[in-house]
C-alpha cells in the first residue's frame, strides 16, 4: 500500500477505530484495544504489559498518536484463528492464503495499518505484525512497514477501506 496522508479534520478516526474494534472483538472475543499495538514496542505476547492497553477509546488512541506514537491497527485476522485457508479482514472480505503468501504469513501474523500523526495529518502505511514463536523459548514480536509487492493482494483493499472514513 502506498503511503496515504489524510488531514485530521477530513478523517472519521472514531468510525475507523469502531469498525476495527468490532472486527477484532468478533474474532478474538477480548478487549480489542489490546491488539492496537505501539509499533516501536509491541507487547501482545506480554500479558502484564497488555493489561495497560485495555479500555482505550478512539480518543485515547488519538492522544497517543498526537504524542508521537506509531500505532498498528490490524486489517486481517491471524491465520491460526481461521478454520480454512482464508483469512478474514476488517472490510469483510475473506482472502485466500495462496502462492508466496503462505510462506510469508505464519499462524499468528497479521497485515494492517501503521498509523502516525504529523502536522495535523494521519499517515497510513501497510505493516505486518509478526509473532515469532521459537521452540523452547518465549515468543517475541515485531511490527514492520511492508515494502515491495509480497503482500500486494491487500494493498488496494486497504486503501479502499480507508476511503470509507474520509469525510466529504
Amino acid at each position: 500500500m502506498k503511503e496515504t496522508i489524510i488531514e485530521k479534520n477530513s478523517f472519521d478516526f472514531e468510525g475507523f477505530v469502531d469498525v476495527v474494534y468490532k472486527f477484532l472483538n468478533d474474532i478474538y472475543a477480548i478487549d480489542p484495544a489490546i491488539l492496537i499495538q505501539n509499533v516501536e514496542k509491541p507487547c501482545m505476547t506480554d500479558k502484564e504489559a497488555g493489561k495497560l492497553l485495555q479500555n482505550r477509546s478512539a480518543n485515547d488512541l488519538l492522544k497517543e498518536l498526537e504524542n508521537g506514537k506509531n500505532l498498528y491497527f490490524p486489517f486481517t485476522q491471524a491465520q491460526i484463528t481461521s478454520d480454512s485457508d482464508n483469512i478474514g479482514s476488517v472490510d469483510g472480505t475473506k482472502y485466500e492464503v495462496k502462492n508466496n503468501l503462505e510462506n510469508l504469513l505464519s499462524g499468528y501474523d497479521t497485515i494492517g495499518f501503521i498509523v502516525s500523526f504529523e502536522d495535523s495529518n494521519f499517515i497510513f502505511k501497510s505493516g505486518i505484525h509478526k509473532i515469532i514463536t521459537p521452540e523452547n523459548s518465549a515468543p517475541s514480536e515485531e511490527i514492520n512497514e511492508i515494502k515491495g509487492n509480497d503482500y500486494e493482494q491487500f494493498y488496494n483493499p486497504m486503501e479502499s477501506f480507508l476511503k470509507n472514513y474520509i469525510k466529504n
